[in-house]
């Protein structure tokens, strides 16, 4: 049995499902929640499937409804909210990359806020998204993910993380915790074949990590687990220095 999805997980599904109607064919929960448990600085990851493609209105109105039901890292009572949609055409039979439809990020607050709408795009990341969502995505609405998504090839997913190494590992500033974690989670998908949690990542790689640049990651981790206070001041040197090892020792990985 799945735990009880949160009460902020399924006001969002339901929303979706009141905005969307028919064309919405799925939402499933991912991520943190379903693979292991929510942390203190957990995001809530939901996927949706459509029947069609959205017009200029239904995107701006989703994403409008989305931002009053999510709040940035910190809040008292919300979590942040990634929501995924895809066409199901657009992913079935699977392409690399293949199309996204929208997606929501607590990165596009003020760019939502300004009521700039990005548009649908390829994105070479719904290779590890769908692979997640199918191992163990819990259906709020819909079909079991591996009933209705493609099964992708590990190539992709491998390709996708290899495209996206570099930039995760050069993005830093006002994102040390998200860059260690993933870049941690990068790392162990490329060597193991696994998707873990991002504390347990953290812990994994931490055996693999010369001296130096175990307490950036140590300290990620701890502020992942609500242990420390998301406070990087003094830390660039070490972040950077992190960052670069766990980046290239995933790309040499065979």
């Amino acid at each position: 049995m799945y735990p009880i999805p949160p009460p902020q997980a399924m006001d969002a599904a339901v929303f979706l499902r009141e905005r969307l109607g028919d064309t919405l064919l799925a939402t499933w929960l991912y991520g943190s929640f379903a693979d292991g448990g929510l942390r203190p600085g957990s995001d809530l990851d939901l996927l949706c499937a459509l029947r069609r493609p959205l017009s200029g209105d239904e995107r701006a109105a989703v994403m409008a409804g989305l931002l009053a039901r999510s709040a940035p890292p910190g809040h008292a009572a919300l979590r942040p909210l990634e929501v995924t949609c895809v066409v199901l055409a657009a992913v079935s039979p699977w392409r690399h990359p293949a199309m996204r439809e929208l997606q929501f990020g607590e990165w596009l607050r003020d760019a939502l806020a300004a009521g700039r709408v990005p548009p649908a795009e390829p994105d070479p990341d719904l290779a590890l998204l769908l692979t997640q969502a199918r191992a163990n995505g819990i259906a709020l609405h819909g079909p079991a993910a591996a009933t209705l998504l493609p099964e992708v090839p590990a190539r992709d997913a491998r390709d996708a993380i290899v495209a996206m190494l570099p930039g995760v590992a050069q993005h830093l500033d006002g994102e040390e915790l998200h860059a260690l974690l993933t870049l941690a989670r990068m790392w162990i998908t490329l060597r193991c074949g696994d998707i873990v949690p991002k504390d347990v990542a953290a812990a994994r790689v931490d055996a693999w990590l010369p001296e130096a640049h175990r307490p950036a990651l140590a300290r990620a981790r701890a502020i992942y687990l609500g242990d420390l206070a998301n406070d990087w001041t003094g830390w660039s040197p070490h972040v950077a220095a992190c960052a670069r090892f766990m980046a290239d020792a995933a790309l040499q990985e065979p």
